[in-house]
């Protein structure tokens, strides 16, 4: 494959080749340079990265309408209005677009269905209130992950450091010491056994784990190499 050719930064290069290693992996079809742009404009994340989760999602779609998607308005059944297609589940077997979108079809919204799911077995064990789709789209501006996600152990910890160090956790402040960033109390993890707040936010504290684990596992393999 050419890609010298193609109209591509060093940088988007090096994505491109390691998305068509994975691709090739997996015995999939791999894409051409010029279709690269057009995917991560069509199925990009927050961030302005390729979601690989969206581009699984949608990707029968891709090959059915190419890069007409970004264009596409699909009228919602329920709520009458024309939205994108990301607002819409695919249907692979049928090929084509649900017919109402995910703001009106709660139980098409992947991330309400899993929160939901988890409410209903934690039911079967103690008394568990089921949450509304409404209060999921609430609580999840609230609680929420690095990557946007509902966060219900989140808010379990926040709660219980309201009933550890009383609500000072949303009025005072502290410096995280790794970004240096003042957050509120509450954005800091929590030790509840020496009843100790840390000093790392929890989005530092999350890659610091996360660094942890890689270095770990990286260390692994090279002894097993050296084996």
């Amino acid at each position: 494959m050419k890609y010298k050719n193609a109209s591509l930064s060093a940088e988007e290069t090096r994505r491109f080749k390691i998305l068509n290693r994975v691709r090739e992996s997996k015995g999939m079809p791999e894409f051409e340079p010029e279709e690269y742009k057009q995917i991560v404009n069509l199925f990009s994340d927050k961030n302005g990265n390729l979601s690989g989760a969206l581009l699984k999602v949608y990707e029968v779609a891709y090959i059915k309408y190419g890069y007409r998607l970004s264009s596409m308005k699909i009228p919602c059944k329920k709520c009458k209005e024309k939205k994108g297609f990301r607002l819409f589940r695919y249907i692979k077997n049928t090929g084509e677009f649900f017919d109402t979108c995910r703001d009106c079809n709660p139980s098409q919204h992947s991330g309400f269905y899993y929160v939901d799911r988890r409410r209903k077995l934690k039911l079967l064990k103690r008394p568990t209130p089921r949450m509304s789709f409404k209060q999921y789209r609430k609580e999840k501006l609230k609680y929420k992950d690095s990557a946007n996600r509902f966060h219900p152990r989140q808010k379990d910890s926040i709660q219980r450091m309201v009933q550890v160090f009383g609500r000072k956790i949303f009025s005072k402040e502290k410096p995280c010491k790794d970004c240096g960033n003042f957050f509120p109390l509450y954005m800091f993890p929590a030790n509840f056994n020496s009843t100790y707040i840390c000093n790392r936010c929890r989005g530092c504290e999350s890659r610091r784990i996360a660094k942890y684990i890689r270095n770990r596992i990286e260390k692994g393999n090279s002894a097993k190499k050296r084996k």
